[in-house]
């Protein structure tokens, strides 16, 4: 039977199709169905060869391998091969229940529309039709090619991965070694892999100068080729092409037509590139505008496509992550660097001022020792007689005198000691000594400074306390912690020096009733030069050296000096030093 060209007349069909005609009681609903329908139609008998009753044009026109008449023929014969299992058991399905069945875009190999391997897609349901018995009869199958839906579907699909890849080909950019070239090298051949254009570069404003440039490194692009195009005039005033894109957010696809007298000074850069099909884009960090974004020469035979454009500006977008994040890098070093810079200058003018004060340390301690050696030789002669009888009212002063010398020798020692262990030329000469000696000598030295306001007290153990040390160094220390007791009691008072033994250490702790120290000032005891400056201590002299050389040459011999104190109670400062194991007969030099 030929396929009819028109509706056909519906008596015929009536003829054709009583069985079904009597199960549906209303032949008229059945012809208009058949005949009138948009979607394809088709009837078909439930037997083995599943021959098709009836079918309208749409399905006629849709069937794969339907250039001859399909009424008439057994159904699955009118596909192709691949698909004739799939569908013979879907019908059987239907017979076999008596169920709907529907198939949403299910693949079909297709015919003279496309090459042999192309696949066509249907919506299908085939619903049972039953005889007045309640056996199923025939199949009724509504069909839709919806081939196109589904390739918009496919190409979405691909613009996603496509898009996917412009940000994880962008990201891994965040990483790019180099400066610009090399980012915007790297940038520019991802932007021209991901929509097949030939060239691409990456045009950078320049809003100071009102100028764009493309950036060195663009992909397809030779050197003297990019020469031409920087430093092209980019104002807000104007209306080129690319002024448009730039400060306007023009979108530009498709040939490129330079003849406006604007566009003229972008027609001698650009006329060599041999692509009249491109595709340009704005390139913006939010509200700021970096530039355009370009690619010449789709290779894609009907050139860019509107998925070209949705895929470059997703790569924009990542591209002006990366570049933000690279300005910011190296915003980020060029401040590194200048604070680098800064603190070492800072650290070089620290070295020189501590330079300065060793110097001045050195020359002030030899200056001062030759005059100072001079007035102890008077005070000498005075003392033994050698010069002429001195006045009942002078010698009595002789030992303070004595004392202060002491004390201005041992500020000497102290500069001299100092300025060695900045230079590392300090040398200590070990030996085995009895503490509590040593602790009596210091103290012996100061009864003359300390006067009648102050009652030195000093309670030693009854038998040795060895300790290896250098004797005029540990001296120096223990002086330097009683001297400071006394001259911090300003109002007098009791100083107690103990000396004791306690697991395996010797210590000697120096106490006072003097001023006291705040928690937040211990820090700064014993660092060099380190005085604390406040109502209490403004009329006691020092230098800020002798804690400083203090824990510094204990520590040198194995030992501490701490501290431990209250402000306005007094302050304990306590020297820890390891026992000798044993007691040679030689001084060990160290």
């Amino acid at each position: 039977m030929p396929v009819p060209s028109r509706i056909p007349d519906p008596p015929r069909i009536t003829t054709r199709l009583s069985p079904v005609l009597s199960a549906l009681h209303d032949p008229d609903l059945l012809v208009e169905l058949l005949s009138s329908n948009p979607a394809g139609v088709a009837l078909v008998e439930a037997t083995p060869e599943l021959t098709v009753v009836y079918c309208n044009e749409a399905f006629q026109r849709w069937v794969p391998l339907g250039r001859r008449p399909a009424t008439g023929r057994s159904l699955p014969d009118l596909f192709a091969w691949a698909d004739r299992a799939a569908i013979r058991a879907a019908y059987r399905e239907v017979i076999r229940t008596g169920l709907p069945l529907h198939w949403r875009s299910a693949p079909y190999h297709g015919r003279s529309r496309g090459p042999s391997d192309e696949v066509a897609y249907w919506n299908v349901s085939h619903y049972p039709l039953r005889a007045p018995e309640g056996g199923v009869t025939h199949v009724l199958s509504v069909t839709m090619d919806v081939t196109n839906q589904a390739g918009a579907r496919a190409r979405m699909d691909e613009v996603q991965q496509r898009v996917l890849a412009a940000l994880g080909g962008g990201a891994s950019h965040l990483a790019t070694d180099g400066g610009a070239p090399g980012v915007f090298r790297e940038l520019s051949a991802t932007v021209a892999e991901l929509v097949g254009a030939s060239r691409a570069a990456f045009w950078l404003y320049d809003a100071a100068g009102e100028t764009v440039s493309a950036q060195q490194g663009a992909f397809g692009f030779a050197e003297p080729e990019l020469e031409r195009m920087r430093g092209l005039p980019c104002r807000s005033g104007g209306g080129s092409l690319v002024e448009q894109v730039v400060l306007h957010d023009l979108v530009v696809r498709g040939e490129v037509d330079l003849d406006d007298p604007r566009d003229w000074p972008y027609e001698a850069p650009t006329a060599g590139l041999g692509a009249r099909d491109t595709i340009m884009i704005p390139w913006r960090a939010g509200e700021r505008g970096l530039g355009a974004i370009a690619d010449y020469g789709s290779r894609a035979r009907p050139g860019f496509s509107d998925e070209d454009l949705w895929v470059l500006q997703a790569a924009a977008t990542v591209a002006a992550l990366v570049w933000e994040h690279r300005q910011g890098d190296e915003a980020l070093a060029d401040l590194r660097e200048r604070e680098a810079a800064g603190l070492r200058q800072k650290i070089e003018q620290s070295i020189q001022l501590e330079q300065l004060k060793t110097d001045f340390l050195k020359l002030a301690s030899h200056e001062l020792r030759a005059p100072l050696g001079v007035v102890r030789g008077y005070i000498s002669m005075m003392e033994d007689g050698t010069l002429a009888p001195v006045g009942e009212h002078v010698e009595p002063v002789l030992p303070l005198l004595r004392a202060k010398l002491d004390e201005m020798n041992r500020l000497i020692n102290e500069m001299l000691d100092t300025a060695r262990l900045e230079d590392s030329a300090l040398q200590l000469r070990l030996a085995h000594l009895d503490l509590r000696e040593v602790v009596h000598e210091a103290v012996r030295s100061l009864e003359p400074l300390a006067g009648e306001r102050h009652q030195l007290v000093t309670a030693v153990p009854g038998v040795a306390i060895p300790v290896l040390c250098d004797s005029s160094r540990l001296g120096m220390v223990i002086t330097n912690l009683v001297h400071n007791a006394i001259k911090y009691s300003p109002a007098g008072g009791e100083v107690r020096v103990t000396c004791s033994t306690r697991d395996g250490r010797a210590e000697v702790a120096v106490s006072d009733q003097g001023i006291g120290i705040a928690p937040e000032d211990t820090g700064r005891l014993f660092t060099r030069f380190g005085r604390i400056t406040n109502a209490d201590t403004a009329g006691i002299n020092g230098t800020g050296l002798g804690l400083y050389l203090a824990r510094d040459l204990t520590r040198r011999q194995g030992g501490d000096v701490t501290v431990e104190s209250e402000p306005g109670r007094g302050s304990t400062f306590t020297l820890s030093l390891p026992l000798a194991p044993r007691a040679p007969a030689t001084a060990e030099p160290r």
